[in-house]
């Protein structure tokens, strides 16, 4: 199985920054609220009960919020180092269960669209309806950046 997916976000949110007299480090943390659009697409080969090809994956849009914080750190007068972390549940709102070939019953239809939600023809032991339960998708991310301003 090979997966190539694309998210494209928008996001808005406040940073505060804490600011330290005399200091050459300044503290920050922030919050956001953001528009995901997922695309992509996956490709099967000798997978059991999926037909061996590539197959694009529905584009589908959530609603999520994100966190993050860090310590922009004074290099010289002009340059400053941002180190940072954040953390974003990218489906919040609006996951949903697509079944793309309601004519026919087969696993293939799992891999068709985001489908974060349940399976609603799940059932114990199904070879095709293997998707129990609702399924958060987030993101960790480590962010290092160098900024430079007059």
């Amino acid at each position: 199985v090979e997966i190539s997916q694309t998210i494209l976000t928008l996001s808005a949110g406040p940073e505060f920054h804490i600011n330290i007299p005399a200091a050459p480090i300044t503290p920050y943390v922030g919050a956001t609220i953001a528009l995901h659009r997922f695309s992509g697409e996956t490709k099967f080969q000798g997978v059991a009960r999926v037909p061996s090809a590539t197959f694009d994956v529905e584009a589908s849009s959530r609603f999520g919020i994100g966190f993050n914080g860090g310590v922009l750190i004074e290099l010289s007068r002009i340059i400053s180092l941002d180190l940072g972390l954040g953390y974003n549940l990218m489906n919040l709102g609006g996951r949903s269960w697509n079944d793309v070939n309601p004519s026919q019953d087969q696993r293939l239809d799992t891999y068709l669209s985001l489908n974060d939600e349940k399976d609603p023809l799940f059932r114990t032991g199904s070879n095709d309806h293997v998707v129990g339960s609702s399924r958060l998708i987030s993101s960790f991310q480590i962010l290092v950046s160098v900024m430079f301003g007059l």
